[in-house]
């Protein structure tokens, strides 16, 4: 495998979990950090999730002032309720 490779499968990794990610918030957010990473456990433990949940850098998280995280476009679409 070439460094290339290495690179390509570490990303299509991120990419999984910030798919999966996203749609654990679509289905079940507003969401704190530490809830959020425990529906992601089968990519690793809670703890190991949230520190790269904090990270994430998606055009469609968003951050409330409750300290939750969102999907954006599920707000948008009237979906989601802010106070969940």
């Amino acid at each position: 495998m070439t460094d290339f490779d290495d690179e390509t499968a570490g990303s299509d990794a991120a990419g999984s979990i910030a798919s999966a990610a996203l749609a654990v918030l679509r289905e079940q957010g507003p969401l704190s950090l530490e809830e959020w990473a425990t529906h992601l456990e089968e990519y690793g433990t809670a703890t190991e999730l949230a520190d790269v949940l904090e990270y994430l850098s998606e055009p469609m998280l968003g951050y409330l002032p409750n300290g939750k995280y969102v999907a954006l476009d599920t707000v948008l679409e009237g979906s989601c309720s802010l106070t969940g």
